[in-house]
């Protein structure tokens, strides 16, 4: 079942449930695709749960444009650990802010972000 964040509070709810997951950045960073945007997020520290390692996709909806920010050669693995998750709604702008230098910013015309939490890899 999918989890949306339509307003800035359901978004602090994702941040507080995604800080530190790592999410792998495709070779030419993030494209829209669609309309949207889409993360896969691993809790590979075991931040949320010692015994089980949580997986998560995120996609952000009405995305009408991304920009990459930053040198994707300069990360480790082409792999971010996501920090925040920022909405500043006079732009329109959905940005996803990494501990590394890495910041993925997608115009929006709305706000929906959609999270759901994947299987486990058997």
């Amino acid at each position: 079942m999918s989890v949306l964040a339509r307003s800035e509070d359901t978004l602090g709810i994702f941040n507080h449930l995604l800080h530190d997951l790592y999410f792998e950045i495709p070779d030419r960073g993030f494209a829209e695709e669609g309309g949207k945007v889409t993360l896969n997020l691993c809790d590979r520290d075991h931040v949320s749960d010692r015994a089980y390692t949580n997986r998560y996709r995120l996609v952000i909806h009405n995305v009408k444009s991304c920009e990459n920010i930053g040198d994707l050669a300069a990360l480790p693995g082409f792999e971010a650990e996501l920090n925040v998750i920022k909405f500043d709604p006079r732009k329109g702008e959905v940005r996803l802010v990494g501990v590394h230098p890495y910041e993925l910013r997608c115009q929006v015309a709305e706000l929906l972000v959609e999270l759901d939490q994947l299987p486990d890899e058997a």
